[in-house]
């Protein structure tokens, strides 16, 4: 780590540091590890969906469409490969 390095995240503590490479002109981001896997755990969630939690979101996202004038009428359709 350069000293410019040490010095800014003296001046910033706990707070991102954005430091750019003179050759790439590429920036980057200087965080302490354990805020940076705070970040990470947001981002690079990798567990299973618990339909519980999003299926009432869909529901309610989609109720006027469902409840709307003659959309009764897709109820009485048969699913795939039934007689209807």
């Amino acid at each position: 780590m350069t000293p410019e390095m040490r010095q800014a995240i003296a001046e910033n503590p706990r707070q991102a540091v954005y430091v750019v490479d003179d050759l790439t002109r590429q920036t980057y981001v200087l965080l302490p590890a354990d805020e940076f896997e705070k970040v990470q755990a947001l981002l690079y969630d990798d567990t299973e969906p618990d339909p519980s939690e999003f299926l009432p979101l869909v529901h309610e996202a989609f109720k006027d469409a469902w409840d709307a004038p003659g959309m009764d009428a897709y109820d009485n359709i048969a699913p795939r490969g039934e007689p209807s």
